[in-house]
């Protein structure tokens, strides 16, 4: 007899579902802002997706903007469960067309938005052979600078399913998001309850129980459409234990999903080894020795591509307690010598974290983003294994073989620093170029470089302020090897390398923050060994050190030294050093840098200990704290940057108040040791020539705002500053006239052109040959480096005239300049009668009266000696050997100024002589401005467009040739 199904229970599971279904909602917005109908959604279905912008992030909440999907699939030829494919649009700034109607979200309310995707496989064009497994979307504003994802800010999915039954755990949640339940384990305690609450996407079939198993035997059984199951843990538990959520339809079909629960770890206590220390090292041909130092954690299981990023028990780390310190090691065997293995520390079951002694760590989300030029053969991260951050190691690591070890460094007081920026000092950003460049920086006269942070951080775009693993240089640069080479190379070259180094603060992907900090990256908690939860003092940046920890001086101590062993750097330039303080002062920047004992006790415990590795090595302090704190420091063997970039620049636009040079002297300050590192621009500062071109004095005879003016001014300049004696710092192109804005908040750290084409422009050159010829003075006359030189200075706000005098046993100097707008009669106050030779010209001068004058029409600039000097050399200056090369690639150089008014400059290389066009785009994707040009030869090319028709916005700039095509972003403000 047939049985027919009764329509009784058939109404009573439809109630059911639109019940669940109602309540369903709620549930899964808790992890996810995005539903959709249908709810569980196949490949063939006809998707209609749902944005709730308060949950995730909420960075989109209460917006008035119009909102856009970035979406896109992951499919069954995806690389891993993040790797997007088949994405609908590019993003704004990227590409054209990034703002369509097929992916504008039509708001229903005030945080909630649709969108029709329709069949996904003909909205995201992909090919029917391939199986669409996620929709993957972020959501944002027109211009990309709000973005919504999910409640820890990443891209949020949505699964589709196959017809049939599938089982869809809601808690715990993301046990499978790592592919197999041993990766993402569930930790409980015994005294703890395991809670399952998981569901059946029945699609074709009708559910009909649901059934959680502990190890094959049966915990909890419904026959409703969701299991709720709150289940006490036994001590029986302990362990690893499989949890299988089975479902079953009436049909026969079942699906289960299942994850790990670990009950109760407990680490072997064995007394830890003498011999280990932090990190990682190796121990023979095929085994190395892992350790974490992490104080009242736990456990620690070690995971890494040795077990496949598994939990398992043969990996949980002894426990060694030495007094306040908790040590967690374990050596690992059969590891292959030469072979690069990605690891990472399981904490407590929770935290996911690299190494934080690791010298090479893998980013997911930057790596892919690193040319393959720069750095070859990168290692791959171990996409859909696990998440964060990962350190690597290699056995027995082939040792860079040092050219130039008894290298030893010139004294520092006679340094000229040039600081430098790799990623804006050349174009492919790397430690190899940086190699060829040594010959011109050479030439120009420097003997030290500073090399602004390379140790990593956070992304591959940055000043290098915001460090996360101290003990591994970035990758963006290059690999180890190649910043060693760059190193070796200096020394062979005379020239020291001072790291610029970030001790003050650390940023939420550093190791030593996510050990004891609120989520994956939020704020330190009060148990940190190293840093406070908050900082005691102003200006702080990231997540402060506590330099009064033991934990931490310890960290320092070891962070200092590994860089002078590992990479023989010659010493440190210390960022905001003011800060290595725990004395409270809130809010008051004056009372911040008040003589602070603490503080100076804490710098002189670090010098101590980084002299004992390298007596030479020197300390460079950017402190900026009342002179009698700076003036001990100074005795005590820092060097301090003196920042006088506020009186240059004054009169070089001749505006001459608060243009005083004197403080730039360290006599003047009432040092005995000659400790101060004096600038006119640093990576901090206003650049002077952008200052000379758009705020100089103007007449009509004579404006500093015509660009030959303003170089002649920077000859002036450079004239009174780099004859004063004591160590000075050039910024990077300083010495040809840099003249590009450096905001003072937003962009203030974005990339600025690299502008090697001013070795081209006659009047920069000049300018570089009066910085060379001055530098070479410095070198070989004592008179303008050493400290026991007689100095006057008078250089007097309000007064046009200007004058160092300069007294030796050997030789005498006076330099004159004229700082203001007109012909001004120049008292020199020469030091005896005679013949006095001025050394740009050569021409000599017989003085008959010390009292004499000479007039100096405005700008003019003289440097007089009392012995004749070398003739001044005025051939060009080198260029870096891959310069050359520059000229033949497509590459849009310069958009000058971004944001603008009305007009912008574009400025580009061409490889080919061809056809040019040149659209400007509004964000909406309208073209605004079309430009072709025929015939445009290969080389520089420059043009200025006008553009002042346009309303304010942001648009965009697509310039193509041939096969040739880049975007960039531009912002029009009037």
């Amino acid at each position: 007899m047939k049985k027919y199904p009764d329509i009784r229970l058939i109404q009573l599971k439809s109630l059911t579902r639109f019940i669940f279904f109602m309540l369903y909602i709620p549930i899964v917005l808790q992890g996810n802002p995005v539903i959709s109908e249908p709810v569980f959604p196949t490949q063939f279905d006809s998707i209609i997706v749902f944005y709730h912008a308060e949950l995730g992030n909420g960075s989109l909440e209460g917006t008035d903007d119009t909102l856009y999907a970035h979406t896109g699939v992951i499919t069954d030829k995806s690389s891993g469960p993040s790797d997007w494919k088949y994405v609908v649009t590019p993003w704004p700034g990227e590409g054209p067309d990034a703002n369509q109607a097929k992916n504008r979200l039509e708001r229903l309310d005030t945080n909630l938005y649709k969108l029709v995707i329709g069949y996904p496989s003909p909205y995201y064009e992909v090919p029917e052979e391939e199986q669409i497994l996620k929709l993957a979307f972020v959501f944002r504003n027109q211009d990309g600078t709000l973005v919504g994802r999910d409640s820890e800010d990443k891209d949020i999915f949505l699964p589709l399913y196959e017809a049939g039954l599938t089982s869809v755990l809601i808690e715990p949640e993301d046990r499978d998001k790592f592919g197999h339940p041993d990766r993402n384990p569930l930790f409980l305690n015994s005294s703890d309850t395991l809670s399952v609450r998981f569901t059946a996407a029945a699609l074709g079939v009708d559910a009909d129980s649901l059934v959680v198993l502990r190890n094959g035997k049966r915990l909890f059984f419904t026959v409703q459409d969701t299991l709720n199951m709150q289940y006490p843990v036994s001590t029986t538990w302990k362990g690893r234990n499989l949890i299988q959520c089975v479902s079953l339809s009436a049909e026969g079909i079942s699906d289960t999903l299942s994850f790990t629960l670990f009950v109760d770890p407990v680490p072997h206590m064995i007394t830890k080894p003498s011999e280990i220390r932090n990190g990682v090292y190796s121990l023979d041909a095929g085994s190395a020795l892992f350790s974490l130092m992490a104080p009242n954690k736990r456990f620690v299981y070690l995971l890494g591509d040795f077990n496949d990023w598994k939990v398992n028990d043969a990996y949980l780390m002894n426990k060694s307690i030495e007094g306040d310190k908790t040590w967690f090691w374990l050596p690992v065997n059969s590891l292959t010598p030469g072979m690069e293995y990605a690891y990472q520390y399981l904490v407590d079951g929770k935290i996911r974290v690299a190494d934080p002694y690791a010298v090479k760590i893998l980013d997911e989300g930057g790596d892919p983003y690193i040319p393959e030029a720069i750095y070859p053969n990168l290692k791959p991260y171990p996409k859909g294994k696990t998440e964060h951050i990962v350190s690597v190691f290699e056995p027995f690591q082939d040792m860079y073989e040092w050219q130039h070890e008894n290298y030893s460094v010139s004294p520092q007081t006679e340094w000229v620093i040039y600081e430098l920026l790799v990623r804006d000092f050349l174009e492919d950003r790397s430690y190899t170029s940086l190699i060829d460049s040594l010959s011109y920086l050479k030439k120009l006269g420097v003997n030290a470089i500073q090399l602004m942070p390379v140790i990593e951080f956070g992304g591959n775009d940055s000043w290098g302020y915001n460090p996360t693993f101290f003990f591994a240089p970035d990758k963006a640069y290059g690999t180890g090897n190649d910043l060693k080479a760059f190193i070796d190379s200096c020394h062979g070259s005379g020239i020291a390398v001072i790291l610029d180094i970030v001790l003050n603060h650390a940023f939420g992907d550093c190791p030593f923050v996510r050990l004891y900090n609120e989520g994956d990256f939020g704020a330190p908690l009060p148990e940190s060994p190293w840093f406070n939860v908050s900082a005691p003092h102003p200006m702080s940046v990231g997540y402060d050190f506590n330099h009064e920890s033991p934990f931490t001086k310890e960290l320092m101590k070891e962070i200092t030294a590994y860089w002078i062993e590992e990479y023989h750097v010659d010493g440190y330039r210390f960022d905001l050093s003011k800060g290595f303080t725990q004395t409270y002062s809130g809010d008051d920047v004056g009372a911040w840098s008040r003589y602070d004992q603490s503080r100076i006790d804490i710098l002189n415990e670090y010098a101590s200990h980084i002299r004992s590795v390298k007596p030479d090595a020197a300390l460079i302090l950017e402190h900026f704290a009342d002179n009698d704190e700076e003036k001990t420091l100074a005795h005590n063997g820092f060097m301090l940057w003196g920042n006088m970039n506020g009186p240059y620049s004054q009169a070089a636009m001749s505006w001459l108040t608060n243009s005083d040079f004197s403080y730039g002297y360290f006599r003047n300050r009432g040092w005995w040791a000659m400790n101060l590192v004096t600038f006119m621009e640093s990576h901090d500062e206003p650049w002077i020539m952008y200052k000379n071109l758009q705020y100089g004095n103007c007449m009509e005879t004579y404006c500093i705002r015509d660009t030959v003016t303003a170089l002649k001014r920077m000859e002036l300049s450079a004239t009174f500053f780099l004859t004063l004696p004591g160590p000075k710092m050039i910024w990077q192109f300083g010495e040809l006239g840099y003249d590009r804005e450096l905001p003072e908040e937003e962009g203030r750290t974005e990339a600025k052109p690299v502008l090697w084409h001013y070795l081209k422009n006659t009047n920069r050159v000049k300018l570089f040959n009066v910085y060379k010829n001055l530098l070479k003075l410095r070198k070989d006359y004592p008179l303008f480096r050493n400290s026991e030189t007689t100095v006057s200075i008078y250089t007097p706000d309000q007064v046009p005239d200007r004058r160092l005098k300069l007294s030796s046993p050997e030789m005498n100097a006076v330099i004159l300049g004229n700082f203001g707008m007109n012909e001004h009669q120049s008292w020199p106050e020469f030091h005896h009668t005679g013949s006095w030779y001025e050394f740009f010209s050569g021409d000599t001068l017989s003085v008959d009266d010390t009292g004499m004058t000479l007039t100096l029409q405005p700008g003019e600039y003289r440097l007089y000696t009392d012995q004749k000097l070398f003739i001044p050399d005025t051939t060009l200056p080198v260029s870096l050997r891959s310069q050359p090369g520059h000229e033949n690639i497509f590459r849009l150089v310069d958009l000058y100024p971004n944001p603008f008014n009305a007009e912008i400059t574009v400025h580009l290389t061409l490889p080919d002589s061809a056809p040019l066009s040149i659209q400007f785009i509004s964000i909406t994707g309208k073209t605004v401005g079309e430009f072709y040009l025929p015939a445009v030869r290969k080389g520089i090319y420059s043009r200025t467009f006008n553009l002042g028709h346009l309303p304010s916005g942001v648009y965009l700039v697509n310039i193509s040739q041939n096969q040739h095509n880049t975007t960039r972003k531009l912002v029009l403000l009037k």
